[in-house]
């Protein structure tokens, strides 16, 4: 419940607050995320779960990095992709986002994404930064 390394958790409520200060926290996105994009698919996949019944599963209270793989994989725990094309691969093949995106704007972010790690490819790490710096 309280685990700070959780896709998502939900935080212990303040004493004599509990209404007041009950929350959950979604700590799977970052700042580099499109904040609507992020929200829209939280909200599709939350609706996706509740129509098919899924059970989140236990909470987890240890940091999901220090379990081994097999520990992770009995606990049903995937990986995010760790680049911007095993992102944009996931994205492709998850029916439930592209279906809450639409067809067009699917193909569209994707072609747009796909572009722009063609064009960050041979550049370093510093310039990429330097470059959405300027951008942004």
């Amino acid at each position: 419940m309280d685990n700070r390394e959780a896709a998502i958790r939900v935080p212990s409520t303040s004493w004599g607050e509990i209404a007041e200060s009950l929350r959950i926290e979604v700590r799977c996105a970052d700042h580099s995320a499109n904040p609507y994009l992020a929200l829209g698919a939280l909200l599709a996949a939350g609706l996706d779960g509740i129509q098919r019944g899924l059970e989140p599963g236990a909470p987890l209270a240890v940091d999901p990095g220090a379990l081994s793989e097999e520990e992770r994989r009995r606990c049903g725990i995937e990986r995010l992709p760790t680049t911007l094309s095993e992102a944009l691969m996931a994205l492709e093949r998850d029916e439930v986002l592209t279906a809450a995106l639409g067809p067009l704007l699917s193909a569209s972010y994707l072609a747009v994404k796909r572009q722009e790690v063609a064009f960050c490819q041979d550049r370093t790490p510093q310039d990429i930064a330097a470059l959405y710096f300027e951008k942004y």
